[in-house]
């Protein structure tokens, strides 16, 4: 059986969740530390793992974003 929502929590941080759809996975923030990411839409679950590591390292959430 699959799951169209995986929680995505990294270095014991639980971010959120994605929510599969027909063009990728949707975030959905489970805290406003990870607003700058709720409701985007990523390719993959490994980019949306990504970018919530860039945000605990204190770097913006997407690249080439100042």
């Amino acid at each position: 059986m699959s799951s169209d929502a995986i929680v995505i929590s990294v270095a014991g941080t639980a971010a959120g969740l994605v929510v599969r759809q027909r063009r990728g996975y949707r975030f959905f923030a489970s805290t406003s530390d990870f607003r700058a990411i709720d409701r985007r839409c990523f390719r993959r679950v490994r980019d949306a793992q990504q970018a919530v590591k860039r945000i605990l390292a204190g770097e913006p959430a997407v690249r080439g974003q100042a």
